[in-house]
């Protein structure tokens, strides 16, 4: 990364001016001047002035408007809009030079995230990323540090649990299959997916067990069984919107178990195989929105890419792998 480069401020569009509009927003001002706000684009023209006017940045009703708008002045976009209208809007900015950055998932089929897939791959030079943040989480790093380094062993199991009570969620576009996808598997979790294929090396799925609480809309819940064709190690997840909340990823050694709990968000847990109960202090989950935007800001900026930063193509194994564990859903 050239002086230049290391100096400049990175333009960003977001695309979606809601709750993870919002909190992009809120990462990018984080971090320091490197990344601002240029532009907002809602289809509710309110939402999108709102964070317009909070961020100082211009506020358009839809991308095509802000990217011809800000021609020659805008580096990215983030885009958090629905799964399934994403791809005009990865295709308009790719082949004006602007950097993408994806919420997940990355699409609501394996066939869109495949042509996401593809246009990254047409241009090769513009940066792309799927934002899947937990990969950022100082406490998974801490975990793959200690495995690696044999705290605990060989590994025989992954397990990870993101559920909560969200009993109006039979109502919400996140529940209807046409827009998002699915259900509860390919909004939560995609995110455990992810964090199963960086934590151990690839993603292989076996069969899933769904709960089905709304006719006509996505499973309600998800109990998911994936491997690593890399270790052979064994992934248990849980997904749910109708259950108490549990957010916990966990690793099972032979000699020992690493425990995360993102409600005690500044404590590992350890506990060996003999029964010892240890804790290991680590910096909040909080962080992880601003670490993934600024390796997204320093790539487009061009320094090199943090290989930690989601790709498209990792978003389509998660695509692929929710394709085929609802396939073999009972």
């Amino acid at each position: 990364m050239t002086m230049a480069e290391a100096t400049k401020t990175i333009n960003l569009g977001i695309v979606g001016a809601g709750g993870m509009g919002r909190t992009h927003s809120a990462a990018a001002a984080s971090l320091g001047g490197k990344a601002r706000v240029a532009g907002v684009v809602d289809a509710n023209r309110s939402a999108a002035d709102t964070l317009a006017g909070e961020t100082g940045a211009t506020a358009f009703e839809n991308a095509a408007d802000m990217i011809a708008s800000l021609e020659g002045e805008l580096d990215a976009v983030v885009l958090c809009t629905p799964p399934s209208v994403r791809e005009d809007v990865v295709s308009a900015a790719l082949g004006s030079g602007i950097a993408v950055l994806v919420e997940k998932p990355l699409a609501e089929t394996r066939e869109h995230a495949q042509r996401l897939v593809d246009l990254a791959d047409a241009f090769p030079d513009v940066v792309t990323a799927s934002a899947y943040c937990h990969r950022f989480t100082p406490a998974v790093r801490e975990m793959m540090e200690r495995t690696s380094a044999g705290d605990i062993g060989r590994v025989v199991r992954w397990e990870n649990v993101f559920a909560c009570s969200i009993p109006d969620m039979g109502g919400k576009w996140m529940s209807d299959p046409d827009v998002s996808g699915g259900g509860s598997l390919i909004d939560t979790g995609c995110h455990s997916l992810d964090l199963f294929q960086y934590m151990q090396g690839g993603l292989e799925p076996v069969a899933a067990v769904f709960d089905r609480k709304w006719s006509g809309r996505g499973e309600s819940g998800a109990t998911s069984l994936v491997r690593s064709p890399n270790t052979g190690v064994a992934g248990v997840i849980m997904n749910g919107w109708l259950e108490p909340a549990r957010f916990l990823v966990t690793l099972v050694g032979e000699e020992g178990i690493l425990i995360y709990d993102y409600e005690q968000p500044e404590t590992l847990f350890r506990t060996s195989v003999a029964g010892e109960k240890t804790t290991i202090a680590v910096e909040t989950h909080d962080v992880r929105f601003a670490r993934q935007m600024e390796a997204f800001v320093d790539a487009v900026a061009g320094g090199p890419r943090d290989e930690n930063l989601a790709t498209f193509a990792d978003g389509l194994a998660v695509a692929r792998a929710v394709e085929a564990l609802a396939g073999s859903a009972r």
